[in-house]
Order: C-alpha cells, then structure tokens, then sequence
C-alpha cells in the first residue's frame, strides 16, 4: 500500500508527536500530584541564573516547584533544554542525570557547595528567593557579600546577587505564583543507577 502526499504527512506528523511524548517522559521521570484536602499552599518560581567562579562559569534558567516540605527543582540550559532535576525533601537530595540514568544522593548543603561554592542549607535559599529573607548569620560565617533588589509593588525579591571569593552568583525571578494544595513527586529509582556526585554533574 503506498501513501500519497496528504496521507504521509500527516503519519510524519502523527510519528513526531508520538516521539516527542515519549522522549518527553523519558527526561521527566518523575510526576507531580497535588493534594487538596490537606491545609497548605505550594509555589512555582522561575529564574536564571549566572555564575562565575574559579573554576568555571554557568548560565540558564531554574524551575522550582514547593511547598513547605519538598521540592522539584529543574536546572535548564538559555535553549530550555533539562539537565539535570533536583529532588529536596528535609535538606535530602535526589539529584537526576536523566540523560546519563543516574542519580545522586545526599546533603543540600554539598550539593550546593559543588556547584555554586555557596554554604547555605535548602531552607535558607528557599526563603531568600521567595521572601528576600536574608540568612545574615550564616553569609557572614562564609564571607558571603549579598545584594537584593525588590519590587515596588509586591516586596518580593526581583534579583540576588551574592558574592565571595570564589563566586559571584546572580539571580533573577523572572515569575512566582502561589496555589492551594501541597505537593508529592514521584520517580522510580530502579531506572537509575546511584553514583557519584561528579559523575552525575556530568554533562557532554
């Protein structure tokens, strides 16, 4: 049986949405559910960031998603391609290389300290995105310098830039939203092997 033009077309276009699904949950492996019958609020929050260290420079965009326990936290390139995504519940860390099916996990704290040189628990950078609550002690435990602009109308923070001898981190919210409900994520850990945080940092 042979397809004329129309017909091929639109098996062509039938052919790349299936794909572009099924790739699509193949990067995601982990899913969402709201729950609405217990009391709470979650919150989305998009960003980019820029950082500049003595070891490297990196840019892109963040999506973090939360509510008072746990968090998802996608790390993207400025093309919006997902490289890595970030599981938070109680300063515990699932970091996913879905690209490479691997995973690590661990402290926040050493996370954070690999890859942006800054010390400060999930926490506290969670509150300093979203309120501008500034962890004073702590930044002047680590020498860290902090700027932070609000806007006018809301009081909410519209850029961070933190600074210290190895680092200069800057961040823009770009958007914040605020919804009833909390937040469960789901992943399943047999698609991945567990490894080494550089191993999982890897990106080529």
């Amino acid at each position: 049986m042979f397809l004329n033009d129309r017909t091929a077309g639109v098996a062509l276009i039938l052919v790349l949405v299936l794909a572009g699904v099924m790739l699509h949950h193949s990067c995601i492996p982990n899913r969402y559910r709201v729950n609405l019958d217990v009391p709470g609020f979650h919150h989305s929050i998009r960003l980019k960031f820029n950082l500049r260290s003595d070891r490297e420079q990196q840019n892109g965009k963040i999506l973090m998603k939360f509510d008072a326990l746990r968090a998802k936290i996608l790390f993207l390139s400025p093309l919006n391609q997902v490289y890595f995504q970030l599981l938070v519940e109680n300063n515990r860390s699932f970091l996913i290389n879905s690209r490479k099916k691997k995973y690590w996990q661990g402290d926040f704290n050493e996370l954070i300290r690999k890859m942006w040189a800054i010390d400060l628990n999930f926490d506290d950078l969670k509150r300093l995105i979203q309120l501008g609550t500034i962890p004073k002690q702590k930044l002047n435990d680590t020498g860290l310098q902090l700027d932070l602009v609000k806007h006018r109308e809301t009081g909410t923070p519209k850029r961070i830039t933190l600074r210290g001898d190895r680092v200069l981190l800057d961040l823009k919210i770009l958007n914040q939203r605020q919804k009833k409900g909390t937040v469960q994520f789901y992943w399943k850990v047999s698609q991945f092997n567990r490894t080494d945080i550089d191993q999982v940092l890897l990106y080529d």
